[in-house]
């Protein structure tokens, strides 16, 4: 997971949101995050599908 894009993303949301939107907006960065590792993972590993 590219951490210290996450890390500079939460410091903008920081800026711009508050409460529980600031949360959900980097939960969902997260979890597309971790998408997209998966898929580049498995097209690497040779998955036999586009990413894109």
């Amino acid at each position: 997971m590219p951490t210290r894009w996450l890390a500079l993303f939460g410091q903008i949301v920081d800026e711009l949101f508050t409460g529980s939107r600031a949360t959900e907006i980097k939960l969902r960065a997260r979890k597309m995050g971790n998408l997209f590792q998966a898929k580049i993972a498995m097209a690497r590993a040779g998955g036999g599908f586009a990413i894109l």
